[in-house]
């Protein structure tokens, strides 16, 4: 049985869908929301990393203007939403996406 598309975003993002500075929801593009919705209906999702999905969903949220916040605790990268985002942060992530 194919573990459901919820279950595997919830896992991957554990609590990291929220902006580094304030706390809130960040933006995700519809492409990548789109790509692991389709990599889920090919069941290719749920064999991927936790980290990878979680990975896929941040580009997507740099696609959709965030910025690349501070590392956590862990040294896996954060967002900063629109709003939060330094120039410094945006540039990095335009050079990510670019």
């Amino acid at each position: 049985m194919s573990a459901r598309f919820s279950e595997i975003l919830l896992t991957a993002l554990a609590g990291d869908n929220r902006c580094a500075v304030c706390g809130g929801a960040v933006p995700v593009s519809s492409q990548s929301v789109e790509q692991a919705q389709n990599l889920h209906r090919a069941g290719h999702l749920e064999r991927m990393d936790p980290e990878g999905v979680r990975m896929l969903l941040l580009l997507g949220s740099l696609d959709a203007g965030c910025g690349v916040a501070a590392t956590d605790a862990d040294g896996r990268l954060r967002v900063a939403c629109p709003p939060c985002a330094s120039a410094g942060e945006l540039v990095v992530a335009f050079e990510m996406t670019a």
